[in-house]
């Protein structure tokens, strides 16, 4: 079956994040590239999980956090503690629901209070890690419920309290419990009814029950965001310890820590983290890593490490240090993905000594094909994902006189980033207009030559006009329903291997522009056929 390839970058504002997907209906591989800040977790997740259900929903196989500053990292960070914090709601609503069903054929009341008792007892540390049986201390604790009365007066809620106190002194007096999964008792107890309520609301179904436990228990993580626990057999790449975040090993092994001070595990997390070294560049990513790394197979996108911790790839040569002033930005992860044909390169903050490095080497040179020898090297890259927001001191003429891209897209956000310095800045674009087809930016708030866009004017009639801001343009670029500046760049493996003059990608956003031919309206969602 042929092969399909969707880049996307999404719209989080000021800071990066990127979508990767192969596939070809059979088989799925997926990389979400950065996260933005802490706040953008909600929007990544919902983007993420919307593209792949459109391929049959699945897991996320990586997430590469190209270096840690909190513009990339900060909503993967949201994410996995998220993502944990989803596990712990997941395996308490699970023992509820065996305790749910242990209580069949008793009254509502007992049932309610021997589900609140497991979903305690699982809080505490009673839940199951192996196959289920009657002897375990969440059965063990919903049994010893189911037996005692409760006054007919009482609420569901309070019924649900007093199942959950026999559901914490069951676990407690237990010789043999797994670690806490929440550590304060008022909070075991609030998870307990929520979850006995759910339980019992829905019949006795898992994922109701979940999402429940999890709006209990939520403030724990500050701003987390539900995931369904999608992420928790992702793989994590990562540029190591240095400049990491405190806790980001832990994090990303399933520990969060729950209102401040008290660290939890979620059971079922078992992530696997990489940290990229020096030997690692020129090596395959999308399929060659992983829980099951496999030689990515023939004419599939594969994707290539071409920089991390201030190497660059430099082909059949020994790989390149390069430097610069900002040494967080040094050790960002480069790749570059190839399809045939097409190929498409992300660095993120990497610094223009590293930029131009990389360039001259990935135009010289060829990857190594998995399937034996070395591809040819690309006659351009096709499209690449704008440095640092469009910072001047990245994208340089050389750069972009190197790979002779027909496009390039700009994560440039909404308000001023660092010390005031609009991004991207007037000379970038002015580089750019001067040697890149087309430009697309997810939000552009200042008022830039070259942009007509960012003085309010429509961009489509001008037929010399080269940017396309995206999206709304709005101010609150989190603000629930507004149309979001993400850009979907795609292309078919047919179009891969097309001849020069027949090769063709598309690039799908939402553009603001009036509609000539229908008053009133916008021109709404459009694609645009670029040629490389």
């Amino acid at each position: 079956m042929p092969w399909f390839l969707e880049v996307s970058v999404i719209d989080v504002g000021q800071g990066d994040s990127s979508l990767i997907i192969a596939t070809n209906g059979a088989q799925t591989r997926s990389m979400l590239i950065d996260g933005g800040i802490s706040s953008c977790a909600g929007v990544v997740h919902d983007y993420v999980a919307g593209r792949l259900a459109g391929y049959g929903g699945g897991t996320l196989d990586h997430i590469v956090v190209t270096h840690y500053d909190d513009d990339h990292a900060g909503g993967i960070q949201q994410l996995l503690k998220s993502d944990n914090l989803v596990d712990i709601a997941d395996v308490i609503a699970e023992m509820a629901v065996i305790g749910y069903t242990n209580a069949g054929g008793r009254s509502s009341a007992k049932r309610v209070a021997a589900t609140a008792a497991a979903a305690a007892a699982a809080a505490c540390g009673g839940y199951d890690r192996w196959p289920r049986d009657d002897s375990s201390v969440a059965v063990t604790a919903a049994k010893r419920a189911a037996e005692k009365s409760y006054p007919s007066k009482n609420t569901d809620a309070e019924t649900a309290k007093a199942g959950a106190k026999i559901g914490i002194t069951t676990a407690e007096r237990a010789d043999h419990v797994n670690a806490r999964l929440i550590a304060k008792p008022v909070s075991v107890s609030n998870a307990a009814v929520a979850a006995a309520i759910a339980a019992k609301s829905n019949g006795g179904v898992r994922a109701g029950t979940a999402r429940d436990v999890f709006t209990s228990i939520r403030g724990a993580v500050p701003g987390a965001v539900w995931t369904g626990g999608a992420y928790l057999k992702t793989q994590v790449i990562d540029t190591g310890a240095t400049y990491e975040p405190d806790k980001w090993d832990q994090l990303v092994g399933g520990q969060v820590t729950l209102w401040a001070d008290v660290a939890s595990t979620a059971p079922n997390a078992a992530r696997r983290r990489l940290s990229l070294a020096r030997g690692d560049r020129g090596t395959e990513l999308m399929w060659h890593s992983g829980g099951a790394p496999v030689d990515a197979p023939a004419d599939t996108p594969a994707i290539f490490v071409v920089a991390a911790g201030g190497w660059a790839w430099q082909g059949a040569s020994a790989p390149r240090s390069f430097t610069s002033s900002q040494p967080k930005n040094n050790a960002a992860i480069g790749l570059a993905i190839r399809f045939g044909n097409f190929f498409y390169y992300t660095a993120d903050d990497l610094p223009t000594s590293g930029e131009d490095l990389l360039a001259r080497a990935v135009m010289a040179n060829g990857f190594a094909n998995p399937q034996g020898g070395t591809f040819p090297a690309p006659r351009r890259v096709a499209a690449f994902k704008c440095g640092h927001h469009g910072a001047d001191g990245l994208t340089s003429d050389s750069f972009l006189q190197t790979l002779k891209a027909t496009a390039t897209v700009i994560s440039c956000g909404v308000n001023q980033f660092g010390k005031g310095d609009p991004h991207p800045t007037q000379n970038v674009v002015e580089r750019i207009n001067k040697r890149v087809p087309r430009f697309y930016l997810t939000n552009c708030k200042f008022r830039t030559k070259g942009i007509p866009g960012s003085f309010g004017l429509d961009q489509l009639p001008l037929i010399t006009n080269q940017s396309r801001i995206c999206g709304d343009n709005a101010d609150l670029n989190l603000a629930v329903g507004r149309h979001r500046g993400d850009i979907l760049l795609f292309l078919t493996q047919a179009e891969s291997v097309a001849v020069p003059g027949h090769a063709q990608f598309h690039v799908e956003c939402f553009e603001h522009d009036d509609n000539p031919l229908v008053h009133g309206a916008l021109v709404g969602a459009r694609t645009e056929d670029l040629p490389y």
